[in-house]
């Protein structure tokens, strides 16, 4: 499995992406750039997966799920 950009591959097995159906959310802005999911506190995925990242508005910043809780 690997994440793929215009044909240019950004992350792949190599990197130990978990097995199953990949869900990309955010945009590429630019070759170095990814803004990541966002929105306030309450609006966090309530299922989210161990290394989902999310831009927390009421924070002010990047959370990511340790497969416990957001840190």
């Amino acid at each position: 499995m690997a994440l793929k950009v215009s044909g240019t591959t950004v992350i792949d097995d190599s990197k130990n992406i978990p097995s199953g159906t990949p869900s990309v959310q955010g945009t590429i802005v630019t070759a170095n750039v990814l803004t990541a999911p966002s929105g306030t506190t309450a609006q966090r995925p309530a299922s989210p997966n161990t290394g989902h990242i999310f831009f927390d508005t009421t924070l002010g910043t990047i959370v990511s799920y340790n497969g416990t809780e957001w840190v």
